[in-house]
């Protein structure tokens, strides 16, 4: 999984639980970084991105990724404090395969990456 979060321990703490659930967890500041990072790495089970970040937002940055055919098919999960319609990202195939809405429950997070990922 790779997290792209802007606040440190928010990251940290959904890093922490992937972890101790199984899951190999790379951690971005921003969008830049984690686009940087996608160049560069095989591609992640799923992508777990905040929208509210400096340098490149999470809507630009799914952006990004759906019109990039290597990573098109990433799975993309959105995270913010407001909800999806404010940052205009439909579900599915061009834009994010699931919302959650923070606080986040890294429960319920993990659980949609098992069901997506087939664990």
């Amino acid at each position: 999984a790779l997290i792209v979060e802007d606040d440190d321990n928010e990251r940290s703490l959904l890093a922490a639980y992937l972890r101790m659930r199984g899951y190999a967890v790379e951690e971005a500041t921003d969008g830049i970084s984690a686009i940087e990072y996608l160049k560069t790495h095989s591609n992640p089970d799923v992508v777990l991105v905040d929208m509210n970040m400096p340098r490149l937002n999470g809507a630009k940055m799914v952006s990004r990724i759906r019109h990039t055919p290597r990573w098109r098919d990433l799975r993309v999960f959105g995270v913010s404090g407001s909800e999806r319609s404010q940052w205009r990202l439909p579900l599915g195939e061009r834009g994010v395969d699931r919302w959650f809405c923070k606080p986040v429950d890294p429960e319920s997070i993990v659980h949609e990456i098992d069901e997506l990922v087939g664990v």
